[in-house]
Order: C-alpha cells, then structure tokens, then sequence
C-alpha cells in the first residue's frame, strides 16, 4: 500500500528511497512522519521473519534457542559489519538468503510431518501438494542461488 500511495503521489518523480523524494516534495516534517513509518514497517517484517526462521530451527531442527537466536541475528549483523551500506542492496540479498532458505525449510518440513508427523497423514494431504512444494523448491533454490551469487561478487 505504501509503495502504491508513493508512485500515485509523486508519479515519474518516483524516488529510489521514498522518503527522500516525499521529503522533496512536500517538506522536511514528512520525510520524518514517512521515515519513522518504514522504520517501523521494516522492523515489524524482520523481526516476524526472524521470529518465524527462530521458531522453526527450534521446533523443527532441534537447535537451541540461543544458536537459533545468534543464526538468525549473525548475518544481517555480518553483513552490516562488513561495510554493507546499501540498502537495497542489502535488502535483496539478505531477502532473498533468508526467504529463500525459509521457503525450503517449510517445503522439506511439510515432507517430514506428512511421513513421520504425530497426526495421520490424510491431514496433510493437500491437492496437487508435489506439484507446488517441487515448484517452490525450485523457485526458491534459485533465488537462494542468485542470492548467494550476488553476495559473493557484492
């Protein structure tokens, strides 16, 4: 929604970082409104990806909860640290890393509860479930590869 009402707003004049070009265009007191609203937005996105990839390297692979803590938090850490400063950049391949490996994790753990899980498995039985859990395997090995690719020659 916020991307929508910033491209209706300012058009062509649409800016990489849009708080930036808001501020630009209607005054400083909304570069800080709209930044303070993304600071938000994007904590709240990260620590519920975080949260999640915590909770299921907990409950599904066994880790404990201060190496699933220190995993989930080293990367974006590392990344920073090691000079990271674009945003986007940043953006895309920890999204990319993280989303790519969560996507796999949900695919193989769907796998192991339809197998060995406590209920039967007619309960995850899900229509045309090879199809999709094979494509979503292959989508998103292949955003965890470009993902790493462009980690390597950042």
């Amino acid at each position: 929604i916020f991307a929508l009402a910033v491209v209706g707003v300012m058009g062509k004049e649409t800016t990489e970082i849009a708080t930036i070009g808001l501020g630009n265009k209607f005054g400083s007191w909304i570069r800080v409104l709209a930044n303070v609203f993304a600071v938000f937005a994007m904590g709240t996105g990260f620590m519920g990806l975080g949260i999640s990839l915590k909770q299921s390297l907990i409950w599904d692979w066994k880790m404990p909860s201060f190496f699933a803590t220190f995993f989930v938090i080293l990367f974006p850490l590392a990344f920073f640290m090691m000079g990271w400063r674009n945003f986007l950049h940043i953006l895309e391949v920890v999204g990319g890393l993280f989303l790519g490996i969560e996507a796999i994790l949900m695919v193989l753990i769907y796998w192991k509860a339809k197998k060995a899980g406590d209920l039967p498995a007619e309960r995850y039985d899900l229509p045309l479930a090879p199809f999709v859990t094979s494509l979503v395997l292959v989508v998103f090995t292949f955003i965890l590869v470009v993902s790493i690719m462009k980690f390597i020659h950042f």
